[in-house]
Parts: C-alpha cells; structure tokens; sequence
C-alpha cells in the first residue's frame, strides 16, 4: 500500500483510500475525511479513471475512485464532493444503488451526478435518467467535455 505523499506509480485505482491531488501525491486525510469539493467517481474502466484523474490534476481538484456504491456513499456523507461521475457500463447495479440512496438521503440529493454509458446504449442511458442520474452521455461525448464538466462541477 503506497504511504501518505508518495508519488502515484501504480495508476489511478493504486490506492482506493486515498484523493489524488494535483501534485501526483496521495494523501489521506486525517479522520478518512477529505476536503470538500472535488469528485468521486465510481469506476472499473482503468482507462477512463487515468483520463479522470489527469483532468482533475490539471484543474488541481482532488478526486477519489471507488468500485462500491456503499463506500462512495459514505465518503460523499463526509466529504461533500462538487460532482459524482458514474460508469453505467461496467457498474450499473452499483450504480442503480448509489442514484437510488442519493435520492433517499437529504445531504446527498443536491450532489451532482454524472454518467457515461458506450456508444449504442441509449436505452441504458435513458434507464440512468429515469433512476436519478443527472445526466449521462455517450462515452466519446464525456471524454470530449470532461474538463468542462469538472470545470463546472468539480469544484
């Protein structure tokens, strides 16, 4: 496991404990809280989650990846993130449970959501709509605005 402010070598998903900072460092925080604002996303596609966290360090945002719903649930409670980014091919189900108890707690209903789906599910996109997802787009789409979208949001 990499070590408070050491440098990020084994990728985005190194370490799931931890917010990627602009500075390529990782840091915990202490309490396991981090600072308010930034992203968490939740991911499986390591390419999309290296795309994530070069965009947010370009924008010096922190972001944080997950692969639950439950634990992003628990951090966004602590951390009170500017945008959540969810990936509707690989996580669906866990997706469906993060919109769903979003839309159940008061203090996360205002966080945004964003989602992406590949190309050719417009029928999954419309099912992320319906669920509670503020908004998802193709996958191309979301690579081509993600700085706008983290511009926007992420802060």
């Amino acid at each position: 496991m990499l070590k408070e402010d050491q440098t990020v070598k084994g990728g985005p998903l190194a370490n799931q404990d931890s917010f990627y900072f602009a500075d390529d460092k990782i840091r915990s925080s202490p309490g396991g809280s981090a600072p308010q604002g930034g992203v968490l996303a939740l991911l499986a596609d390591m390419g999309m989650a290296t795309r994530l966290v070069q965009a947010a360090k370009n924008l010096h945002l922190p972001v944080k990846i997950l692969d639950e719903a439950e634990t992003l649930l628990t951090c966004a409670e602590q951390t009170r993130p500017g945008l959540i980014i969810l990936d509707w091919d690989a996580k669906e189900q866990e997706a469906y449970k993060l919109v769903k108890a979003m839309a159940d707690r008061e203090t996360l209903r205002r966080i945004p959501t964003v989602g992406f789906v590949s190309q050719g599910k417009s029928a999954l996109k419309e099912e992320a709509q319906r669920a509670g997802c503020d908004r998802v787009l193709g996958k191309t789409e979301f690579i081509r605005t993600l700085h706008d979208i983290l511009m926007r949001h992420g802060k």
